[in-house]
């Protein structure tokens, strides 16, 4: 065979061409084929199954393959027909596809389970997905406990994506819906029923009807005393409640519930979150006693003044009334909690783990100083966190939160040493836009400082940056 004909075979295995060629002889492991006057090896499992079939007329038959390893050294030529197989693969999953149609229903069988659904098999060959909300009309945690591997299923084909060939499937589609045969005559507006716990979340409770129907329970409907009952200590999964239908719609699957309106509204009920200005009767030791404009009573504990220690009540009071926001009912003994800080932002929102600071130096004890901020809050820097550092009386400093607690009001600072001179004033100066040079200038201005190598003045900073951006090259 000739260099020109090599090459021939060269660029057939080179550009993966399909190419045909008579089948030779059977030899052990495969046959022996044609490729274009040489003799090359196709494995037996890649030949088609209806000349398996007769093997004795085997070589008077042409296979399709490409030229998988070549050697013209050693004259030796290994051929495929997985690019054909898959093909035929292919071309038999479009011609199975076509049979499938949307809105039918088939039996399938189920391939794989994962964490959003389950993989099914139908007609033997298609398979397609079940998202997990299209499983069941009940409610389920896991996806196991509805199917395992192997399980037979129906389905109804809900989509077939004729781009990606994807097929979406529906089980539950195939079953009617627990709404459709929901009793009427039992479940209506103001009706007493029996729910089961099935999930709570931070909306309230999931709750399921004996035949699978879902309701929710608002947190706002479990009692008259608190609009924010902490669920998780008064309720537990599959508890059963006795409650009453607040809504019920058939038609759009809709339900909730109430368990507080079993018994009546107390008659000085007012609801959590309304706005009130109120007269004040008198004052104990713990705050004080308000009288609303229809004469309920309501509560204001001292504690529930302002987010800071030190205030002065008369700035809230006018003309011996007060406005409150109710927070509870029935709480400490008292019909109706108001509260004065909870219609302002918590000052100590603002002071989350690793967020910075400016403060002034109030004081301090042998252990710590105090910083008081403009907002109220005074936060403490343990003075074993200074290391050689002094800090004084009235000096403004720059902190960095290291704990805050809301329920203590423990405020737990670090000094964080910072110069005047900033990372915006770092890009004005080199013209630089932010990115990792702006950072790396940030960072060693601040070691320097941190080191004592410079003080945090203005104009320190800014020789400290010329020159280091001149060592590193960025100017």
């Amino acid at each position: 065979m000739g260099m020109n004909d090599w090459k021939e075979i060269f660029d057939v295995y080179n550009t993966q061409k399909l190419i045909s060629g008579k089948i030779l002889k059977k030899i052990p492991g495969g046959v022996t084929v044609d490729v274009m006057g040489q003799n090359g090896f196709l494995p037996w499992s890649q030949i088609p199954p209806r000349l398996k079939s007769d093997p004795e007329s085997i070589t008077e038959h042409s296979v399709d393959f490409s030229i998988l390893k070549l050697n013209a050294f050693g004259n030796n030529i290994v051929v495929s027909r997985q690019a054909v197989l898959q093909k035929e693969k292919e071309e038999q999953h479009l011609e199975s596809l076509k049979k499938i149609e949307i809105g039918g229903i088939y039996d399938g069988v189920v391939k794989n389970v994962v964490d959003y659904g389950a993989f099914v098999t139908i007609e033997g060959s298609i398979d397609g997905l079940i998202p997990s909300k299209d499983l069941s009309w009940r409610f389920f945690e896991n996806i196991n406990d509805v199917v395992k591997v192997g399980d037979p299923i129906k389905v109804k084909v809900i989509k077939i994506n004729q781009e990606n060939h994807k097929i979406s499937l529906s089980h539950k589609a195939c079953e009617p819906s627990p709404w459709e045969t929901i009793d009427e005559t039992i479940y209506y507006k103001d009706a007493i029923i029996k729910v089961s716990v099935i999930k709570m979340g931070e909306y309230g409770l999931l709750v399921s009807l004996p035949n699978g129907c879902q309701g929710i329970l608002d947190k706002n409907e479990i009692t008259w005393e608190d609009d924010n009952p902490d669920i998780e200590k008064l309720f537990k999964i599959n508890q059963q409640l006795e409650v009453k239908i607040r809504s019920i719609n058939k038609n759009k699957g809709q339900l909730h519930v109430s368990l507080k309106r079993l018994t009546n509204k107390p008659a000085d009920y007012i609801r959590p979150g309304i706005r009130l200005v109120c007269t004040i009767d008198h004052e104990d030791k713990d705050g004080l006693y308000l009288s609303t404009s229809k004469k309920m009573p309501v509560y204001l504990p001292f504690s529930e003044i302002s987010w800071i220690k030190k205030y002065d009540i008369k700035d809230y009071i006018k003309n011996n009334k007060v406005q409150v926001v109710i927070i509870a009912n029935h709480v400490g003994g008292h019909q109706n909690i108001g509260s004065i800080r909870h219609m302002y932002k918590d000052p100590m929102s603002e002071y989350a783990k690793g967020t910075f600071h400016k403060g002034v130096i109030s004081g301090e004890t042998y252990k710590v100083y105090f910083v008081n901020f403009k907002d109220g809050l005074t936060g403490i820097i343990p003075k074993k966190s200074l290391g050689n550092i002094t800090l004084s009386r009235n000096q403004t400093v720059n902190t960095c939160v290291v704990e805050a607690d809301k329920e203590t009001r423990h405020l737990i600072l670090d000094y964080s040493l910072e110069s005047e001179f900033t990372g915006n004033d770092i890009m004005n100066m080199l013209n630089l836009r932010p990115g990792r040079e702006v950072g790396l200038l940030k960072r060693h201005l601040k070691d320097a400082i941190i080191d004592g190598v410079i003080d945090t003045s203005y104009s320190a900073g800014e020789n400290f940056v010329k020159q280091k951006a001149a060592e590193l090259g960025i100017i």
